[in-house]
């Protein structure tokens, strides 16, 4: 906007300057003006302003016109001064932003060094977001594949949640569904909308144990269904792969069966 309002002014700037020039020339031309009157032709407005004496003599005769070419210059120089404000407070805020940025990263990395010398239950006890089941131990069959999944998803439980994990240390949630159905001898896509594109899907009344669920409009959390309601999933950052119902998580959006 600032930039379409210097333009604007330049413009009525320069067509004025071509009329006083004009004038000037004139005036030259019949030896009624010395040779300043070609400072007119100058295309900047500081310069333009400062010329007292040339515009004076001009004004004698053309007087509206030299109004309108000293109220174009005014108007130009205001102008420039205020874009160049604005860039000025434009790269102030950019620089504020690289700055929280930068500090925002900082305090994540000590975070995760700090969470790293702890155990799974020190880290379950003083951080937030680690409701839900982090240890139990998966007793049911193994003999088909979704047993499988269930049962090595299980074994993660208490493994902290890390964004592009996908084992055997950590996982994020699509990661952690990936390396259980990889478990069980099928291989399934990376990510959640990958998963959620390329697999059946199935209603929420005839979901079985081994199915995904899948929560948000945009797909971006992942559970394996291990029946009665609950699912294994790694739920965020400062949490912990856990049991938890799948009603209690959020929006769910649909499931999907794999195999």
């Amino acid at each position: 906007l600032v930039n379409r309002e210097v333009s604007a002014d330049l413009a009525r700037f320069r067509s004025t300057r071509t009329q006083i020039a004009q004038l000037a020339t004139t005036a030259y031309e019949s030896g009624t003006m010395t040779s300043a009157g070609a400072l007119l032709m100058t295309s900047n407005p500081d310069v333009a302003l400062s010329q007292a004496s040339v515009l004076e003599h001009l004004s004698r005769d053309n007087a509206a016109e030299m109004s309108q070419f000293i109220a174009a210059a005014r108007q130009v120089r205001a102008a420039q001064q205020a874009a160049s404000r604005t860039e000025a407070a434009v790269a102030a805020l950019e620089k504020q932003r690289l700055a929280r940025k930068k500090a925002i990263v900082a305090a994540v990395a000590r975070q995760r060094v700090l969470l790293a010398k702890l155990t799974a239950s020190q880290q379950a006890a003083v951080l937030p977001g680690s409701a839900g089941i982090t240890t139990a131990t998966y007793t049911g069959p193994t003999t088909t594949q979704a047993q499988k999944a269930i049962a090595f998803a299980y074994a993660q439980l208490g493994k902290p949640y890390v964004w592009g994990a996908t084992g055997p240390g950590s996982y994020d949630c699509s990661g952690l569904v990936q390396a259980a159905w990889a478990a069980a001898g099928v291989a399934i896509p990376r990510t959640t909308y990958e998963q959620w594109a390329a697999l059946p899907h199935v209603p929420m009344s005839g979901i079985q144990p081994g199915d995904l669920i899948f929560f948000y409009s945009d797909f971006h959390h992942v559970g394996i269904y291990i029946g009665n309601g609950n699912m294994v999933d790694a739920p965020h950052t400062g949490a912990f792969v856990r049991v938890e119902p799948i009603a209690g998580f959020g929006p769910i959006v649909g499931a999907s069966r794999v195999g």
